[in-house]
């Protein structure tokens, strides 16, 4: 009886842990999943680090991405290194230097697990000595977001065309194309951000 215990207990979290990152983006849920081996990583990167939810984006950004099954303003799922397994690159709220920042990262898998490369950031214009919490609950109208790369983006850029790449756009404005390969994130095609 004791081992039925100990099995119930083990086997789920075993589960979990196996589940790769997702983005759902559906009517009836807008949500990042993550997965315990990607949540770990992030923790190890970052114990602060807060993902951001559409409610926190421009109304018109919002709006883009309806029907994009892997796509939310904060979060886009694909497997960027080539291995058959989902990656996820999310934007999410952190402090730095006593300075709250919006982070964009990327969480890699690997054969030992997954690990997270940090893209860029920006200033998240909030007042000295706002806490992080206090922060992420009056964080609205950010105007950047990430994007799945379209196959013209990359035709005209030097991604090979087998690869998935993503994007970091500012509403009405120019696009950072980034994408990886063989676990590094190479700069494709830098234009001027907002």
């Amino acid at each position: 009886m004791k081992y039925i215990l100990c099995l119930l207990f083990i086997l789920p979290s075993l589960a979990f842990a196996q589940i790769e990152p997702d983005v759902i983006n559906e009517t009836q849920e807008q949500s990042v999943k993550l997965g315990a081996d990607a949540e770990k990583a992030i923790k190890k990167f970052d114990k602060n680090f807060i993902i951001l939810k559409p409610r926190h984006f421009l109304a018109p950004v919002i709006g883009i991405f309806e029907g994009f099954p892997r796509e939310l303003p904060q979060a886009v799922a694909a497997d960027f290194n080539g291995d058959r397994v989902r990656d996820i690159v999310v934007m999410g709220l952190t402090e730095e230097k006593k300075t709250i920042v919006v982070k964009a990262i990327l969480i890699q898998s690997s054969q030992k697990g997954y690990f997270v490369t940090p893209i860029d950031q920006w200033n998240a214009r909030q007042k000295r000595g706002t806490s992080l919490k206090d922060a992420y609950n009056k964080l609205h109208d950010l105007e950047m977001y990430l994007g799945l790369s379209e196959r013209i983006e990359v035709r005209n850029s030097n991604v090979p065309l087998d690869r998935r790449s993503f994007k970091i756009e500012v509403y009405n404005s120019k696009t950072t194309l980034l994408f990886t390969e063989g676990g590094a994130i190479k700069p494709v095609a830098f234009k001027n951000k907002k």
